[in-house]
């Protein structure tokens, strides 16, 4: 087999509205370019993944194949004859039949001209849960896969977090796919468990790959903090809201309060997702502001209004003395930052990444969310800081260093097979 040099991901966007999917597209992008030679990298943009009209961070060469059918019908209708073209090609091979003239579709001519394809899932998408916006991914996610596996072409799972399954055909066709994968790694114990029922594939347990994600120079975090009316004092206490928030605006707002006049803290909050027009609803922004009209103390706190890169924002992220966050991947940049996080959780994900650097007691599920407990938590987080940055210093550059080398156990895997 000759040297891998051509790289098709799956499952990630750099043009997301949702940062984290942004971070780990460039922490995989990183890896690979760091273990492989000079590769060729390709990515396939699927709308479904909330397309951004702004680019949020270089391309750096990374060719973008576009596939951003907008509506619900085009898109299942595409899925459904590649897969046949791709089904068809298949079972002409099988009798030394040259069936090239199937693979002329855009999409299908990228994986059939690659070497390895990334599946990244938008880093928790391969589930099958009861809610619609679930189910539609994982059909994306799981027709991709199928094609990867029908043309023929080495699959990896980079890590993230899978599962749950609900129904009886998802545990059927995730554990296919799985079984078909080269290597399968997850972010997160809990993940590990369930993939050990489904397959024989090896796993391995990965850092997620935004850890790697570099961020902005100073220079530019105090432009930006100029920009937006940010007045650093100490402490400077950073929050990601999202929307699953709203009902419990009065308990962040008593928080706020408390920070503002019991810490004598400033308070920023920091969009790590944008919102449509129409979908204004869901902006971090708007919840906010809806959160400000019920603090009692305002002058302390400030929202960051612009529209900035993953990078900016970790490198804004990384200036606070201690981060309240709703997005995962907003905690990782406070994480990889050496900041004391206090992680509000809506998945078992957050649970494991917070275990994986120790911080486990910081975790407080969004369900049970109530005023006392979240500053309680913040109180010890605080007290505890110069600890927690220690502890930090030692272990995100360990993490740091086995996500790096998630392009290595594909370039191992591959020439194993030689």
């Amino acid at each position: 087999m000759h040297p891998i040099t051509k790289i098709l991901i799956l499952g990630g966007t750099i043009f997301a509205r949702n940062r984290g999917v942004s971070a780990i597209v460039n922490g995989c992008v990183n890896s690979v370019r760091k273990n492989m030679a000079n590769p060729e990298v390709a990515l396939i943009h699927t709308y479904v993944e909330s397309f951004h009209p702004i680019k949020t961070t270089n391309l750096e060469n990374i060719r973008i194949v576009m596939d951003d059918k907008r509506k619900l019908i085009p898109i299942f209708k595409n899925a459904f004859i590649r897969t046949f073209l791709a089904t068809v090609w298949r079972l002409l091979s099988y009798l030394h039949i040259d069936a090239e003239l199937l693979l002329r579709d855009k999409v299908l001519n990228e994986y059939k001209r690659t070497d390895v394809v990334i599946n990244l899932s938008y880093g928790d998408m391969f589930a099958y849960k009861n809610d619609f916006y679930s189910k539609f991914l994982f059909f994306i996610l799981a027709h991709q896969c199928m094609l990867a596996i029908l043309l023929k072409k080495p699959l990896f799972f980079f890590p993230q977090s899978i599962g749950p399954f609900f129904g009886k055909f998802s545990p059927f066709l995730a554990s296919f796919i799985l079984n078909r994968c080269n290597i399968i790694m997850v972010r997160d114990e809990i993940s590990r468990d369930l993939v050990k029922r489904k397959t024989v594939a090896p796993i391995q347990l990965v850092p997620d790959m935004s850890f790697i994600l570099e961020p902005a120079p100073d220079s530019r975090v105090s432009e930006i903090f100029s920009q937006e009316n940010v007045e650093i004092k100490r402490p400077l206490v950073g929050f990601a809201l999202r929307d699953n928030l709203y009902k419990h605006l009065d308990v962040i707002s008593e928080v706020v309060d408390y920070l503002s006049t019991k810490m004598n803290a400033s308070v920023v909050f920091i969009p790590h997702f944008s919102s449509s027009d129409v979908n204004y609803f869901f902006d971090p922004r708007f919840i906010a502001k809806a959160l400000l009209k019920k603090v009692k103390v305002k002058r302390q706190s400030t929202v960051i209004e612009g529209e900035y890169t993953t990078e900016e924002l970790r490198g804004l992220i990384g200036k606070c003395d201690l981060f309240v966050g709703a997005y995962m991947h907003a905690n990782m940049s406070a994480l990889s930052m050496h900041v004391p996080t206090i992680a509000l959780s809506y998945s078992h994900k957050t649970e494991g990444i917070m275990n994986m650097v120790g911080l486990g007691d910081f975790v407080l599920s969004v369900d049970d969310l109530d005023a006392a407990t979240l500053i309680k938590k913040i109180e010890k987080a605080y007290h505890d800081r110069v600890r927690i940055k220690e502890n930090l210093n030692e272990t995100i550059p360990v993490l740091q260093k086995k996500t790096m080398q998630a392009g290595e156990l594909v370039k191992k895997s591959i020439e194993s097979d030689v």
